[in-house]
Parts: C-alpha cells; sequence; structure tokens
C-alpha cells in the first residue's frame, strides 16, 4: 500500500501563516497533510510541482450559495477559482430554522435581498429540515467540492421563534428570547459557526419585497446583544454584522455592542474604498479604536476588482435612499419608465440624489459607464462613455441623464459601475495591510444578473500581487487563508502544516488570468437561465480535504467537502 494518496513534488510552498516560501514535497494521507520535507515514499498519485506555487485555498467568507450548494456542489465560480471554503448564511439571512409554512415566505424574501430567483430556489432546496441542526446534517449529506460554514441566519431564527409580522415589529417577550437562546444553544452544539444579522434601520438596500427592513435590522440593540451573550456564556462561536460605514452611519454601534458586550470576535461588514473620498481612513481608526479597547473587532473590505451592471429592473442597487427606492421597488419596468416621465417625481430624484450615500457600493452615477444604450438612437454617442463627462458637456443634471438613457432606451440600458474598490496602490495597501482586515467576500450564489465576484482571489493575486505588486504573496495568502481561519477559530484548517487539512492549491502565477473588461453570460443556471460571470481562473490543481476537485479549471467529479466549525474543525 502507498505511504500517501497525494505526493506534490518540490513545489514552491506559501505556507499561509505569511512566513518566507519554501521549497518543499508534501505528502498527503487521509485528507491530511501528513508530511512537509524531502520525501522518497511512495505515493497513489504523484504530482510534480516544481516551479509551481503550492499553497492553502481561499476562505470566501461572505457567501449566499445557501440555496446553490445544493445543486451546484463547486460554488461556481468559487471552486474553480481556488475557494476551498465557503461561509454562507451571511447578513442574517438563509434558510433555517424555517417552519414549513413559511418556506416560500423565505424564498420570497431571498430573491428581493440577495436577487436569487425564486425558480431557482425551488430547483435548488431539498427543504428536509425545519431546526437549525437538521440543515446541517442536510448540508453534510449534499455532494460539496467545497468545505462549507454556515452562520445561525438572525432573521430566519427571529421569524422561526416569533413569527414574521411580530418580529419586524416588536422586540421578543421573554419566553421568545429563551427560546431564541435555546434555539442558537443547539444550532451551536449541531455546528453552527455563530450567527449573523444586519442591523441598517430603514434605509438600507436589504429589504423585503414590500420595502419593510428586515427584523434584526430594526430589532432592539439591547436584545441583539442579549442573543450574543449565548455566545459569550459558551465561549465559541463568532458573529457576523453588517452595519454601517464607520464615520458615516451611526448603525456602526450594533458591531461594537456586540463586540463590548460579548467578548467573542465580531466579523464586521464592511469598510469600503474609493479612490476620490477617503473613506477607509476613519473604517482604519475606527478599527485601531476597537483594538485599544480590547475589543475582538474584525473586518471586511473587497481585494478584488468587482463592477455591477444595472438596468431598469435592476436598481436595487441604489436602495439606500428612500426616494431611488421608490423607483427599483414600483411594481413593473412600465411604472418605473412612467415615475421617471413624472416631472415632479424627477425633481424628487434630483433632490435626493447624494453621491456620498452610493459610495459603499461603488455607484455614485457621475463615475458610471454607459454600456449600451440599446435602441436610443438620441443617445447613441453616449455609449461607452462616463456619464459625469457626458452630463458637464451638455449641462445636464446626471439624474437627469440617467432617467432619459433609461427612457430612451424603454429601459433596455445597461450601466457599468467604476469598481467597487480603490485603484490607487497607496490606499490598497494601507487597507489590506491592516492588521484587523480581511480581504474577499464573493457574495456568491446572489445578484447573478447584477455582478459576480466568484473571481476574487484570482483576481487578487493577479491584479496586487503580481501585476502592480502591491502586496507579496506570502501576505495575501495569510489574508486570504490563515488569518480567516484563526479568526473562525478553525485550528486545524488555512495553513500548510504538517497535521492539517490538505485543501491546497496548485498553480504558476504567471499563468493565472481575470478578465474585467465585461461580464459574460453563464447558462448554468436552472432551466438554462443565465448569470453574470468573469473569465477567471488558471489553477493547475485545487485540492479540497486532499482529493483533487479542479484540475486545469475542470471540476474533476470529486465532492470531498465537509461542513466546518469550530466543533468539528
Amino acid at each position: 500500500m502507498a505511504t500517501y494518496d497525494l505526493l506534490l513534488k518540490q513545489g514552491t510552498v506559501v505556507d499561509g501563516t505569511g512566513a518566507p516560501r519554501f521549497q518543499a514535497d508534501i505528502g498527503i494521507k487521509d485528507g491530511k497533510i501528513v508530511k512537509i520535507g524531502d520525501i522518497t515514499e511512495d505515493a497513489t498519485e504523484l504530482v510534480d510541482a516544481a516551479g509551481m506555487i503550492v499553497a492553502p485555498g481561499f476562505v470566501d467568507h461572505h457567501t449566499h450559495y445557501d440555496a446553490q450548494i445544493f445543486r451546484d456542489p463547486t460554488c461556481a465560480d468559487g471552486g474553480q477559482n481556488g475557494v476551498t471554503t465557503v461561509v454562507m448564511t451571511n447578513c442574517g439571512f438563509g434558510f433555517a430554522p424555517c417552519r414549513t409554512e413559511h418556506q416560500e415566505r423565505y424564498m420570497i424574501m431571498m430573491e428581493n435581498v440577495e436577487q436569487i430567483p425564486i425558480s431557482h430556489q425551488k430547483a435548488s432546496l431539498p427543504w428536509d429540515w425545519q431546526s437549525f441542526p437538521e440543515f446541517l446534517t442536510s448540508l453534510r449529506s449534499t455532494d460539496k467540492a467545497v468545505n462549507a460554514m454556515a452562520y445561525v441566519p438572525l432573521n430566519a431564527l427571529l421569524i422561526f421563534v416569533m413569527g414574521i409580522d411580530a418580529a419586524k415589529s416588536r422586540p421578543a417577550t421573554e419566553s421568545e428570547m429563551a427560546e431564541i437562546k435555546q434555539l442558537l444553544n443547539e444550532a451551536m452544539d449541531a455546528g453552527a459557526l455563530g450567527f449573523s444579522c444586519s442591523y441598517l434601520e430603514e434605509n438600507n438596500v436589504h429589504l423585503d419585497f414590500d420595502g419593510s427592513p428586515m427584523p434584526c435590522d430594526v430589532m432592539d440593540v439591547d436584545q441583539l446583544c442579549e442573543i450574543g451573550m449565548v455566545l459569550k456564556d459558551r465561549g465559541d462561536g463568532i458573529i457576523q454584522c453588517l452595519s454601517g460605514v464607520p464615520g458615516m452611519d451611526d448603525t456602526i454601534r450594533a458591531s461594537e455592542q456586540l463586540a463590548r458586550a460579548t467578548g467573542r470576535p465580531v466579523f464586521h461588514n464592511l469598510i469600503p474604498t474609493n479612490d476620490e473620498v477617503p473613506v477607509h481612513k476613519s473604517g482604519l481608526s475606527w478599527l485601531d479604536s476597537m483594538r485599544e479597547e480590547g475589543l475582538d473587532m474584525w473586518a471586511a473590505s473587497f481585494c478584488h476588482r468587482i463592477w455591477t451592471e444595472i438596468s431598469l429592473d435592476t436598481l436595487t442597487l441604489f436602495d439606500s435612499d428612500d426616494t431611488f427606492r421608490e423607483l427599483s421597488y414600483a411594481p413593473s419596468n412600465a411604472k418605473r419608465l412612467e415615475l421617471l416621465r413624472d416631472p415632479v417625481f424627477r425633481q424628487r430624484l434630483r433632490d435626493a440624489y447624494d453621491p456620498i450615500k452610493f459610495i459603499a457600493v461603488g455607484a455614485d452615477l457621475d463615475r458610471f459607464v454607459a454600456v449600451s444604450v440599446a435602441d436610443s438612437a438620441e443617445h447613441k454617442d453616449v455609449e461607452g462613455r462616463i456619464l459625469g463627462e457626458v452630463a458637464k458637456e451638455t449641462g445636464m443634471n446626471i439624474v437627469d441623464l440617467f432617467a432619459e438613457l433609461l427612457l430612451s432606451s424603454n429601459g433596455a440600458a445597461v450601466l457599468r459601475s467604476p469598481f467597487a474598490t480603490a485603484s490607487n496602490p497607496t490606499i490598497l495597501r494601507e487597507i489590506f495591510m491592516h492588521e484587523r482586515m480581511i480581504p474577499g467576500g464573493s457574495d456568491g450564489g446572489a445578484h447573478l444578473k447584477i455582478f459576480s465576484a466568484g473571481h476574487w482571489g484570482t483576481d487578487f493575486l493577479v491584479n496586487l500581487v503580481r501585476d502592480q505588486e502591491i502586496i507579496t504573496l506570502e501576505e495575501a495568502h495569510q489574508k486570504m487563508s490563515g488569518l480567516p481561519m484563526e479568526v473562525f477559530g478553525i485550528a486545524d484548517r488555512g495553513t500548510i502544516k504538517e497535521g492539517m487539512a490538505a485543501d491546497i492549491l496548485v498553480y504558476d502565477l504567471d499563468k493565472l488570468y481575470s478578465d474585467t473588461d465585461a461580464f459574460r453570460r453563464a447558462y448554468d443556471l436552472p432551466d438554462n437561465d443565465w448569470r453574470k460571470q468573469v473569465r477567471a481562473g488558471g489553477y493547475d490543481l485545487v485540492c479540497v480535504n486532499g482529493a483533487i476537485t479542479f484540475r486545469d479549471g475542470e471540476h474533476t467529479g470529486e465532492c470531498p467537502g465537509k461542513v466546518v466549525s469550530q466543533a468539528t474543525g
């Protein structure tokens, strides 16, 4: 019998700790790294990794693959782009716990908030659970080419105990709070990572089908912290909280108070970057103040080139403003066009427009580009141009230009945002090298017709490491692999060391690619529906728990993924 299942020979190891690279063989047996060094024993499969980088797989800490993973074991496009672990059920949204009579309602909420069509959800979800432990049991029995971690989504937990209307309109009673805590404890015992929530009050983009906020966005912060005390009492678990932008939004207090009350790690989403406005400065100062206070606060920021493409029926990007929300929540494109023709409503849009409000999603209209004006002969000369420049040349108000492009194309015009991360090397270095910042987060599985970010890890390596040399390869893999697993409390993953799980990438840095010129359409959704996709990849091998899941970008059919938690590793 061979000594090893898989032997990677003479690769250049970047181990995810931040330590300098070194050359070594890696022997893998039963899903674990059992030896690193000069290995002479035999193996069932031998891979010549000479001249290649051998590094830990990426941890995608912010995804919504909650439905997709049940029909797509690769969590496309994460698996083929070096992601070996996905973290699901972020921002308080998910499908468990869920009473049978609420299944349709949960799917409506997820369609509206994360733009995952109900038809896709129905084609994916087995719905063989009600409780969160039952959900994890179902997830464990599902073939996966990636590892999965899952928070208990607080909106689902509140609705399960209180009902939808009550969860949105009043605090939990004493008996309801006791049940919420009991169910969270049971979920943690079963392998939950912690719990996720958002706290954005009423003015946010995470709204229900009727434009009303979700339960945890308007709940009493003291009750939010009371729920968090479950993790304090247990001494385990992490809290993911989507609250405001430090220095810009008072809702940031939710992240702060959770960290103070519980003493547990709080993963804050997110701190944006912008070339024109140094919004990251206040975010980094806030992180420093949290650390000085002794709080275990962490934050995410985009590390990759990401953009959105919108048309009349995908305007939810602007929902952080009440007036723009009226437009996006209109029941049809015909009604939206009617609103845009209304001079009174148009004036309200002009009055409401504030570029600063939209920086967090990279959406200030002046910097959008008209990718297509469709059949608008009137504005054909605007195609391919930056809207702010056109508005300046023509003397048009930017909101009027935006409206006229949509009207003249009968809603078919496509507008592209700038990259939702800064391009200034100094800014990028400042934010990604802050010790409390964790790059990444694809939002994978969500917003399928607006953007795609499964390429995030690849783009980080291509753009920031190889092409611009802003960050070293050692720094990148420590930030994308070792550090997130450390924050999540997972002791046996994220780095290449003996005894660790063999979640490993083998690649030639010069051969990685990430085409950010344009989205293409991938017709791989239920009923042959399409989604946006970035052409990216170039990895020779991706290994999950010691099994090769991808060779040269193609899924091997192997599905060795596990449900990972602090309890299970």
